[in-house]
């Protein structure tokens, strides 16, 4: 994830925007492994392995060109990082739409959430706890190389940004664990292959809603994007 961020900082490629707030979360959640802090450490930390292989999985298909091997949601996402068609507050909620709304539910069902499956999900609820201690540095990491302005805006909201985020990831979060309790006990193939599509069709969905206040008023997309240019890299 280190040398994924800082290959998109050289470039000024705007996916790094969500990179570098996905290398906060996975240092912070492996810095808890490594305190034992989950029941099963072991579970969480294989868990946490798949999560990043899909979202790795995702940006290859695209780098070479494999649109077809691309979800949605990240397509969508990929697509308005090249194009530089959204903000860079829109390209971490597209960022975190396609890797939780996505990616999520398929790394939980891979991984397994049987046997004792109250106990796996009391440990990926616990990662709630770590994601909402890791916010103001996951924001501050992202501001300070993408769009430093913004700081005085999060100054001005205090806490409120934070736990409108923290509400909305906690819920997306355990809409993912619901939708991997369904793939696993699908009676079917066929059954499991309609989930992933309708996961991927609502992933997708949600990406296009994110961009469509600025999609329809170019107006506001300018504005908004140049807030965003007054920024510096690291």
């Amino acid at each position: 994830m280190t040398v994924l961020e800082q290959r998109f900082l050289a470039a000024k490629d705007r996916r790094g925007v969500f990179a570098s707030a996905y290398l906060q979360i996975t240092l912070a959640v492996a810095a808890k492994i490594r305190e034992g802090f989950f029941q099963d450490n072991a579970w969480t930390e294989r868990y946490l392995a798949a999560f990043a292989r899909l979202y790795k999985d995702a940006l290859d298909a695209w780098d070479r060109g494999d649109q077809g091997g691309v979800p949605k949601a990240w397509r969508i996402a990929f697509q308005a990082n090249t194009d530089r068609t959204s903000t860079v507050l829109q390209d971490l909620i597209l960022g975190v739409n396609a890797h939780v709304n996505h990616d999520l539910p398929l790394a939980l069902f891979e991984v397994g959430i049987e046997p004792d499956r109250e106990m796996r999900h009391a440990d990926h609820t616990a990662v709630n706890e770590v994601l909402r201690a890791a916010t103001d540095k996951l924001q501050e990491s992202v501001e300070a190389r993408y769009a430093p302005v913004l700081r005085a805006f999060d100054l001005a909201a205090g806490r409120f940004d934070e736990n409108v985020a923290n509400f909305s990831v906690t819920k997306a979060r355990e809409e993912a664990w619901r939708a991997a309790e369904g793939l696993t006990d699908a009676r079917s193939d066929i059954g499991r292959l309609a989930r992933r599509a309708a996961i991927d069709m609502a992933a997708g969905l949600f990406a296009r809603l994110v961009l469509l206040p600025t999609r329809f008023n170019p107006a506001l997309r300018r504005a908004l994007q140049q807030i965003d240019s007054i920024s510096v890299r690291a």
